[in-house]
């Protein structure tokens, strides 16, 4: 558990939590997030499979914070027959993820996970596929799923899978605040407010807020009654190498250190097919 920490007056985090980004990590963004946070390092840092993860291994071995593998799979998951061609390329992916990951010193999470966005529904079948996949391999597959009382449909799907003996390593809930204007903040939010899961496969995290910090950062609270998964790594281990508290102010913002941090985000297509 972290110590309570305050940045400009206001109350940062005091437990462990998970960042994912579409932007890298970089050691700009590494900083930036240390001046937010009073100078608490993530306990894991979510990146898609698909983009080019050389430079997010350079500083996460630097930084000691293993990389969580996310497979965006959104627009397929509707298909079951998508399922099994989708898991065999992830699963090749990040095999060649990991070994990479290794080679520059870093660790990734053995917890590899699908995107299941709200829309379009999972449809039944194609976790029982894309699962499969992993099976005899190094990675357990989890799933990244939307909150359950407004999207029921596709955790139907995954229990009815799940039922068929599909195996499933757990599940991160998304139900999180999101301003438009970026202005959502990291801090702390209770496990005990999180949303609505499943009794059928173990509840791994919540992811709480959204865009933070000029709609680059989304962060999760994790399960305090399932932390195993988070130290179940690939590579070596993790060692974190928390700085203390960084000074951050808008006067900083725009310094050349933080230029990759705060750059534009470009626009990216996730529906190809391998």
């Amino acid at each position: 558990m972290g110590s309570v920490v305050r940045v400009h007056g206001e109350d940062a985090v005091t437990a462990p939590f998970i960042v994912d980004s579409y932007a890298p990590l970089t050691a700009d963004a590494v900083a930036y997030l240390l001046g937010k946070s009073g100078g608490a390092l993530p306990l894991a840092w979510g990146r898609y499979t698909d983009a080019d993860l050389t430079r997010d291994f350079d500083v996460a071995a630097k930084h000691g914070i293993p990389v969580m593998l996310i497979a965006r799979r959104s627009s397929r998951v509707p298909h079951a027959w998508a399922g099994e061609p989708d898991g065999k390329a992830d699963r090749a992916r990040v095999d060649a993820l990991v070994a990479q990951a290794v080679a520059a010193g870093a660790s990734v999470l053995r917890s590899v996970f699908l995107d299941v966005e709200m829309e379009p529904t999972m449809a039944a079948g194609y976790w029982r596929g894309w699962s499969a996949a992993f099976d005899g391999g190094q990675c357990v597959p989890c799933c990244y799923m939307p909150n359950r009382d407004y999207w029921p449909r596709s955790w139907l799907a995954l229990e009815a899978d799940v039922a068929a003996g599909a195996r499933c390593g757990g599940v991160w809930v998304a139900l999180y605040r999101q301003p438009s204007d970026g202005s959502a903040v990291l801090r702390d939010e209770p496990w005990e407010r999180r949303p609505k899961a499943s009794d059928k496969v173990p509840y791994l995290g919540w992811q709480h807020t959204g865009n933070a910090y000029q709609q680059r950062y989304d962060f999760s609270v994790v399960n305090p009654a399932a932390m195993d998964w988070l130290a179940d790594t690939l590579g070596p281990a993790p060692v974190p190498r928390n700085v203390g508290p960084v000074e951050f102010t808008r006067a900083s913002s725009t310094t050349p250190d933080l230029r990759d941090a705060l750059a534009p985000m470009p626009e990216r297509d996730y529906s190809e097919v391998p």
